[in-house]
């Protein structure tokens, strides 16, 4: 979270750091990622410029991040939706995979991070992410600040988002549709069979019976099938 108020840039702020720390004797340390493990305050970027000059810390922490827009969508795709662009991978829905919405979602996002990428080029080696630590009596004090441009990327991206999400919704509403359908085409078939109503008719048994009608239907469905035929005849019993 930021808590930065002046109106300077990433870059501004870099090098007054860098001014500060030269002028104190400070030693800065580029990383990529620290790890806290003590106890972190947040602080304005204001309140670390004071503690840097009342207090000058041995060492300083600097981690930049520079936006690169084929990683960066890559990444957010990733973090926002689960799907690795690098990877040929299988879409999974409802526990199951189906080709052809599987491809549909995968062309979707393949078309619209491809234009992403070429709409956020030029901001590539642009610093988007700053994060400035140091250490006084064994607390760590943080200030990180991101521009604004960054915020209206991250836009872009839970638009994708809700686009895609809206697509497998749509899928999953009308397989959830098909399937209902097919269940009661099945229960209105085994009702028709006088077999259906044998004596000692139990529900195995009329799951062997719908397994010998619809032999290249699972087991699962058939006994769906079966409870719904059942359920159907005692509406119909207590209806009369």
């Amino acid at each position: 979270m930021s808590v930065y108020h002046k109106k300077q840039s990433l870059k501004e702020i870099i090098n007054e750091i860098e001014n500060i720390s030269k002028e104190k004797n400070i030693l800065i340390v580029s990383t990529d990622f620290f790890s806290l493990e003590k106890q972190t305050i947040q602080i304005s970027y204001e309140q670390i410029l004071e503690i840097i000059k009342k207090f000058p810390p041995k060492i300083l922490y600097l981690e930049k991040n520079l936006f690169e827009s084929d990683l960066q969508v890559i990444i957010s795709i990733r973090a926002h939706i689960g799907v690795d662009l690098e990877e040929d991978q299988e879409i999974e829905l409802n526990n199951e995979s189906d080709d052809q919405i599987s491809n549909k979602l995968k062309e979707y996002l393949k078309t619209k991070t491809n234009i992403l990428k070429e709409k956020w080029k030029h901001k590539n080696k642009t610093i988007f992410n700053l994060c400035i630590i140091v250490s006084v009596d064994n607390i760590f004090h943080r200030f990180e600040y991101e521009d604004n441009w960054i915020h209206e990327f991250y836009n872009e991206i839970d638009n994708i988002k809700e686009e895609y999400f809206s697509i497998r919704r749509e899928y999953n509403s009308s397989i959830k549709n098909e399937y209902s359908l097919e269940i009661q085409r099945m229960a209105e078939i085994l009702m028709k069979d006088e077999r259906f109503f044998a004596p000692k008719a139990t529900k195995s048994k009329r799951i062997i019976l719908g397994e010998s009608l619809f032999p290249d239907v699972d087991e699962r469905e058939i006994s769906e099938a079966v409870e719904r035929a059942t359920n159907l005849i005692w509406l119909k019993s207590v209806s009369q």
